[in-house]
């Protein structure tokens, strides 16, 4: 594909993956919505065959967080100078395959190949519609993590090719647990873990709210085998794992939980005073570990990421 813009016959081949909605010359119209919420990610560093699914999930995750449901989407796939349409096709189809799940409508985008563009880079902007409002929480609330803390390091090990744990890269996502979460009463909040970790993830709660959250270590939900790869687990890149904290300790979570094969863990309170705590000694945030460095060092392509 030459630079700019992809041509118009190329286009018009790969748009026939996605789900799309009306599409204009220059801007298309805004669809209505709901008490909108909007969240707008990247995605890089990732192999090409998987880069399309974390293009959609790392947005969609952060507007079903916030209590809303994906509805529409744009995407903008900029690539190195030199890439192949079929390097483009399989980051589209995959992209459209998780908005034709999600029933997510695409409604623009931008597809261009770029002088210093090094690696494929996907940008989404995912639109929702809110279900009900975040509710802020008070001392006394318990706090759940739903998902295996540290799955996403254990896969970026295998993908660099340092280790093999069995990592299904299709379940670092908290999209199916939070489009459940969202429907059960007395779950307050949720916010998704991302960058920082566990740790960090539990700060951004803690000053966003002004509470302090007491945490014990002994019951987070740990993927197994992340003890061991020589980074703290709390600091660990945990992708697809997410926070809920909830009014009391509501069995229907756990039941969400088991319905999707998913692992959960009530791992603390919100108490009054701010900062967080792990087993009773104040923790600041950490900084990012040498894991999160493993983005973008293995191959565009790998195995570990092959799709149907």
């Amino acid at each position: 594909m030459g630079l700019g813009k992809v041509s118009g016959d190329v286009l018009e081949r790969v748009l026939g993956f996605l789900p799309l909605e009306e599409v204009g010359l220059d801007a298309n119209p805004l669809p209505p919505l709901r008490g909108g919420v909007v969240s707008v990610n990247p995605a890089i560093g990732v192999p090409v065959d998987c880069l399309g699914f974390f293009g959609f999930h790392y947005a969609a995750s952060n507007v079903a967080v916030s209590m809303a449901v994906p509805r529409y989407a744009t995407l903008t796939v900029l690539l190195p100078l030199g890439s192949t349409e079929d390097t483009l096709e399989i980051i589209v189809k995959g992209f459209g395959r998780e908005a034709e799940r999600y029933r997510v409508r695409v409604v623009a985008g931008h597809t261009g190949t770029y002088k210093g563009v090094s690696s494929p880079l996907v940008v989404a902007t995912v639109l929702g519609e809110r279900v009900r409002e975040p509710v802020a929480p008070s001392p006394g609330d318990y706090v759940i993590i739903v998902g295996s803390i540290g799955l996403e390091t254990l896969w970026l090990l295998e993908v660099a090719e340092r280790g093999e744990y069995g990592v299904d890269w299709r379940s670092l996502t908290p999209l199916p647990a939070a489009l459940k979460l969202v429907r059960v009463e007395g779950v307050k909040l949720m916010h998704d873990v991302s960058e920082g970790g566990l740790l960090g993830a539990l700060h951004e709660i803690s000053r966003e709210y002004d509470v302090k959250i007491s945490l014990n270590s002994s019951s987070v939900p740990l993927a197994e085998g992340v003890r061991g790869v020589g980074v703290d687990p709390l600091l660990a890149p945990s992708y697809g794992s997410l926070i809920a904290i909830v009014e009391e300790e509501v069995e229907e979570v756990g039941r969400v939980c088991e319905e999707l094969g998913v692992r959960y863990g009530v791992v603390g309170r919100v108490e009054e005073g701010a900062g967080v705590y792990v087993d009773g000694v104040a923790r600041k945030a950490g900084t990012r570990t040498w894991i999160d460095e493993l983005y973008g060092e293995f191959e565009q392509k790998s195995e570990k990421c092959e799709v149907a």
